[in-house]
């Protein structure tokens, strides 16, 4: 056999491996592909269902505590691991969040029974598996541009951001206080949830109690106050940390535990309790430790779905 033939066949049989392999990469891409967008699809499909579920309950006041039982949104579970950066993590933690106060109508809606109660919902569970605790999560609520059209920041929007006391106490963060929620750690190895906590009635006072309480979980707080009739809306910005000491206060807003490592702000409890003579309900989203004992310490007395 001719030497160049030979080597023409070496070089056919080279381009079918080099083809072989670009076609293994290019459909392993692919693949990756599909899942992922398939995996988005889902959640933006279970998102949906959850809020269309929420919104239906609100309309009929009548019927509002049995369509309360059909509310259809089941916990998101996600793990956050080791090859996640500081920012992926923080990203992830904020956006369930969000779309846990999106999907519940933001505080806006009357929801549940009228009966005095503090309902809590799971709406995530997330597993913290990264190298190093995840640091700033209340800070980047602050910073960052959530998922919303208008491009608002998380904490603008968890805070009911059209609410004017809101944007003034987003406005009155000096920027010492503001770098102080660089600070905030959330520890690796443990699991987190994301609750929607809502009270109505007398329970609205009994949940701001744990303003002025050392038995309120660790985690960071968001949501507001509305009144039915006043259209009242205040909110709350916190990241809360358990330990000895009371709270210190500055300007009406809550700005630290002493004896403890983390920052608190926000209105001050007896800023709150006097909204609450005028609320009918207070929703809040909360990011704290998922253990049995954190429903305790929200003050849960139902938990419908």
């Amino acid at each position: 056999m001719r030497p160049s033939l030979l080597k023409r066949k070496g070089e056919i049989a080279q381009w079918m491996v080099v083809t072989m392999i670009i076609a293994v990469i290019g459909l392993l891409v692919l693949t990756f592909f599909l899942v992922t967008v398939n995996r988005q699809a889902s959640e933006n499909a279970d998102r949906t269902i959850c809020k269309q579920s929420v919104l239906t309950a609100s309309k009929l006041p009548l019927a509002r505590e049995l369509l309360s039982k059909s509310i259809n949104c089941e916990a998101n579970q996600i793990t956050l691991d080791k090859k996640m950066t500081g920012y992926q993590a923080k990203k992830a933690m904020a956006d369930e969040m969000y779309y846990c106060w999106d999907s519940f109508g933001r505080g806006e809606l009357n929801l549940f029974s009228d009966k005095d109660e503090v309902y809590c919902h799971v709406c995530s569970i997330i597993s913290v598996s990264t190298e190093q605790p995840v640091t700033g999560l209340p800070y980047f609520l602050l910073k960052e541009p959530s998922p919303d059209r208008n491009q608002e920041t998380y904490a603008r929007v968890l805070k009911v951001a059209k609410s004017p006391n809101a944007d003034k106490v987003l406005a009155d963060f000096n920027e010492e206080e503001i770098k102080a929620f660089q600070s905030a750690e959330l520890e690796p190895g443990r699991d987190y949830g994301v609750f929607f906590v809502y009270a109505k009635g007398v329970s609205v006072n009994q949940w701001l109690e744990l303003f002025s309480n050392d038995d309120i979980p660790t985690g960071f707080i968001a949501g507001g106050t509305a009144g039915a009739e006043t259209a009242v809306l205040q909110s709350v910005i916190a990241w809360t940390t358990k330990g000895p000491g009371g709270i210190l206060k500055s300007r009406g807003r809550i700005l630290g535990r002493a004896g403890t490592v983390g920052l608190v702000a926000g209105f001050g409890a007896e800023i709150l309790a006097e909204l609450s003579k005028q609320s009918d309900w207070m929703a809040m989203t909360v990011l704290s430790e998922f253990q049995p004992e954190t429903f305790r310490q929200l003050g849960c007395t139902n938990i419908p779905v």
